[in-house]
């Protein structure tokens, strides 16, 4: 009798085990760095690659409505996304209000729109890219 206590104890705490793991159903495959991109693959086929890059005099492309702009290509690491399902960027450039938006999106590249009511200046740029890898 006491064996069979003791098979089913272990028979228990294995099948808890089992569900616990079961709950882990996608995990990171990849993790690295390419082309100034940080970026992660799940098993799930889920992948997602950002960066962050600054510069200490960025210089405007334009004006539209009063606000100057900045357009700018990014190109992603090379092969790294099979389909793209979210692209963001945003930034902080000049000393008053900024923004940015993605633009163009392909899984190769995407251009980046920076905005400022100031004419030129620093700034840091932040983007970030969601997508398929398999």
């Amino acid at each position: 009798m006491r064996i069979f206590t003791l098979l089913k104890k272990a028979f228990t705490k294995i099948q808890a085990l089992s569900a616990t793991i079961n709950v882990i159903d996608d995990y990171v495959v990849e993790r690295g760095v390419s082309n100034g991109w940080t970026y992660k693959k799940w098993a799930s086929g889920d992948c997602i690659a950002w960066k962050k890059t600054s510069s200490s005099n960025l210089g405007t492309t334009g004006t539209v409505n009063g606000w100057y702009y900045r357009i700018y290509s990014n190109a992603l690491p090379s092969g790294l996304f099979k389909t793209i399902t979210d692209a963001h960027a945003d930034c902080y450039w000049g000393t008053g209000v900024s923004w940015a938006s993605a633009r163009n999106v392909t899984i190769e590249s995407f251009q980046v729109v920076y905005f400022s009511n100031q004419n030129g200046g620093s700034g840091t740029f932040w983007h970030s890219v969601k997508g398929t890898w398999k």
